[in-house]
């Protein structure tokens, strides 16, 4: 944990203010095995923030911004997802709006792909979780992607996501050029209404879907 909170620390968005962390606003049971290793994370990290050029954002808690506090993000997430989104608990995105996860009864995290709505696990706890981040920073957070938008469009907005054109699950381009920005919290209507629909496809049917207007 120690390197990689060094890491996160070094490449924190100092611009961007938070909140000291407390654990009593924490609205989800974690799992026994998760408890003091994210009560650890937290507070030595200084209760969340945005790292990597804005790349990974880690959700806080408190009185923070809805796009900020951990409690009102996953209010979105439960409201646009439903049961696809059952169960999970969000503690951070990469640059595409990718959701971090906690699920209810297990110490598993996931990796939740908010365009289709599948849930890969990334790790059985928390603390194991922060070695897959650390071994593959540039993979689960996107920065690559992010360095190149900001040398063509600039800085991203601390509310913003950079969301496909043309979806990566039908085969979009992961270039700038099929990248545009949504804010908190219309990527997230925006991924929930493509994922319903991919949710109730047979398998192996061919993905053909309606694209709502942002």
């Amino acid at each position: 944990m120690d390197k990689l909170i060094q890491k996160l620390i070094a490449a924190e968005d100092s611009a961007v203010p938070t909140e000291p962390f407390q654990f009593k606003f924490v609205n989800f049971a974690l799992d026994d095995k998760n408890v003091d290793a994210y009560k650890e994370f937290l507070t030595r990290l200084g209760n969340g923030g945005f790292y990597f050029n804005r790349s990974l954002q880690l959700y806080g808690f408190s009185g923070q911004e809805a796009f900020k506090n951990a409690n009102e993000i996953n209010i979105q997430i439960q409201t646009h997802f439903g049961k696809l989104a059952e169960k999970l608990f969000a503690f951070g995105q990469d640059i595409f709006g990718y959701q971090f996860a906690f699920i209810e009864g297990s110490s598993d995290i996931v990796y939740f792909n908010s365009e289709t709505g599948e849930k890969e696990i990334m790790a059985n706890s928390f603390s194991e979780w922060l070695q897959v981040l650390e071994d593959k920073l540039d993979y689960y957070t996107g920065e690559p992607f992010m360095i190149d938008w900001i040398k063509e469009k600039g800085k991203l907005d601390i509310d913003a996501r950079l969301i496909p054109i043309k979806p990566f699950v039908i085969g979009g381009d992961y270039e700038v050029d099929n990248l545009h920005v949504l804010h908190f919290p219309k990527y997230l209507e925006y991924y929930a209404d493509m994922a319903r629909q991919i949710s109730v496809l047979p398998d192996g049917a061919a993905v053909r879907l309606t694209i709502r207007n942002i």
